[in-house]
């Protein structure tokens, strides 16, 4: 995308930064900040190693097509272990124009404050996973958010596309450290080509002090399937 689509999406999410959803408790979104990045990403995974193991996230990668694993709002590991597969951060994915016609096309930016956190806070991070024409994925892309910092919010904004003929299987497992209030406010874009299929499945493990307040849209086209667990 270019630099003045990328100023008018971030122009439309200003403007709706104070506007409230249209169901469920509203939040003040700017009671919460962006965590600085911690002094070791290793010790926080080896903290919470079984807490990820709870929600099916396994850090040797084994049994799984490709990893994705952010920590607040910075990706600490992304790694493709099959081809016909790509894993990426949606800042990368950004780059390299790969994202262009899906970025903010089945979720508007201005749906709410959540959404326009996502496009304000969320520094370009996410999950982008694309399931390329015709591939058979055969084992699950695992893809983890957790949260660690106290009073923080993360955005992220995830785009997985499975591209005609293709199946995919992504698991998901969010989660945050411990006794940590802050808020989740995640988009995530789900697009299924002509014949795809790809299945979803959403592990969590939210403390009750973590606002959470995702957003989802989907698009599939003719003969595609799209199978949800949650």
């Amino acid at each position: 995308m270019n630099e003045a689509e990328l100023e008018e999406l971030r122009r439309r999410a200003e403007a709706a930064l104070s506007k409230p959803a249209r169901y469920g408790p509203d939040v003040d979104v700017t009671q919460f900040s962006v965590p600085p990045s911690p002094a070791s990403y290793e010790e926080i995974l080896r903290a919470s190693s079984h807490l990820l193991a709870s929600v099916g996230v396994d850090l040797s990668g084994r049994g799984s097509a490709g990893t994705y694993l952010q920590v607040d709002e910075e990706a600490v590991e992304i790694e493709v272990r099959t081809s016909g597969l790509r894993v990426l951060n949606l800042q990368q994915a950004l780059e390299e124009g790969i994202v262009d016609d899906y970025f903010w096309r089945a979720v508007p930016v201005d749906a709410d404050k959540y959404t326009a956190a996502a496009e304000l806070f969320g520094q370009r991070q996410g999950y982008v996973v694309i399931a390329e024409r015709g591939a058979k994925i055969k084992t699950p892309v695992q893809t983890c958010l957790l949260m660690s910092a106290p009073g923080a919010i993360q955005a992220p904004h995830n785009i997985v596309i499975v591209e005609e003929g293709a199946e995919l299987h992504v698991v998901t497992g969010c989660l945050t450290m411990m006794e940590r209030a802050g808020l989740h406010a995640g988009v995530s874009e789900f697009y299924v080509k002509r014949g795809g299929k790809l299945t979803y499945t959403m592990i969590h493990a939210w403390d009750e002090q973590t606002h959470v307040r995702p957003r989802t849209g989907v698009v599939v086209e003719e003969g595609g399937q799209y199978i949800s667990h949650y």
